[in-house]
């Protein structure tokens, strides 16, 4: 049954584009045919319409190489240190469709996929841009030694002054420490005359016997 179902992408059965012809099977159906032309048209514009769905999903874009470029080639990575591409260029003799054709300086001819090879950007640097390039060094450097400098002397003129706060700061503990004793010799001075005259100061009462012993005779 397979063979005389109608294809969804062909428009016909895979048995009628073989035969050209509708087989016979055990169901009823009424026999139409298919034109050649009209099956591939229906073809190609389902293959375009896959092929756009998988360019759009894998952003896949069209190669601008072109015969005469320089490219790298992709190499196996060795290590983890190993670069994708290989570091010497090659050159770009022939391309067709996905499939390049490339020559290396000994002349040994490699074909490669379009996806195994990128093209090679040389960076060209004159002079003036070389000499442009130095004097902006120098002046970073420049820059760079002046700002070193202003910090270095920023840090010892705060060094100096952090020691001389130091200075100050012990030369005040020890007039503290020395002055000491003198306060407390001074409060215990105090403290003496102040129990003299609470001493002196104090209120006597008179004691005399009760009345009760007035009769008795107490030695």
């Amino acid at each position: 049954m397979y063979r005389a179902t109608t294809h969804s992408t062909t428009g016909a059965s895979p048995a009628e584009l073989l035969f050209g012809r509708q087989i016979k099977t055990k169901l009823p159906e009424l026999g139409h045919s298919k034109e050649d032309i009209e099956v591939r048209d229906k073809d190609r514009e389902r293959k375009e319409k896959g092929k756009m769905y998988t360019d759009e999903k894998r952003k896949a874009v069209k190669s601008e190489l072109q015969p005469g470029d320089k490219v790298l080639v992709k190499q196996n990575k060795e290590n983890k240190l190993s670069t994708t591409f290989h570091h010497k260029p090659l050159l770009l003799l022939e391309k067709n469709g996905n499939s390049v054709l490339i020559q290396s300086d000994q002349g040994v001819k490699y074909r490669r996929n379009v996806t195994h090879v990128k093209k090679f950007e040389q960076q060209n640097v004159s002079n003036e841009n070389r000499f442009n390039q130095k004097s902006n060094e120098n002046v970073l450097n420049r820059n760079v030694y002046m700002s070193n400098e202003n910090l270095s002397q920023e840090r010892s003129v705060l060094d100096e002054s952090i020691s001389n706060e130091n200075m100050s700061s012990e030369n005040q503990l020890n007039l503290s420490m020395n002055e000491t004793p003198d306060v407390e010799n001074s409060q215990d001075r105090i403290d003496k005359t102040n129990e003299v005259t609470t001493a002196i100061s104090r209120p006597t009462r008179n004691r005399k016997p009760p009345a009760r012993l007035q009769d008795y005779i107490l030695n």
